[in-house]
């Protein structure tokens, strides 16, 4: 008989979208949403996170939004996230690696407001 090495999760309450994430990921996944602030001046607006699988970053304001992986975002370069309801989406199944990186933004106003949705493994 094989011995069982590593924690036994089988008494957790299951679905079958938690079965199939921990199908493909090797661990439990949960969903984190986080109110953001963006600025005139560049800055991240989304810290890096090694366990994170997906991601979607939503514009609620009134004017356009400017992101992008690295410091020199403007708004004249960089993705552009039109206002009420622009947003960026990346799963590491399509970007790979860029999900877990860190997102620098800007906008032409201060003030305004996103908001950030994602799904984050478990630690081990």
């Amino acid at each position: 008989m094989a011995e069982f090495l590593g924690e036994d999760n089988r008494h957790l309450p299951r679905t079958k979208t938690s079965e199939i994430a921990y199908g493909r990921y090797g661990s439990n996944t949960f969903v984190k949403q986080t109110a953001i602030v963006c600025n005139i001046i560049t800055s991240i607006i989304v810290p890096a996170n090694p366990n994170r699988v997906s991601l979607i970053l939503l514009n609620n304001s009134p004017s356009a939004v400017y992101v992008g992986f690295t410091p020199d975002v403007t708004t004249q370069f960089g993705l552009l996230l039109t206002a009420n309801g622009g947003l960026l989406s990346l799963n590491i199944n399509d970007e790979g690696e860029a999900v877990s990186t860190e997102i620098y933004g800007t906008t032409s106003l201060d003030g305004r407001n996103l908001t950030l949705i994602e799904v984050i493994l478990e630690a081990l």
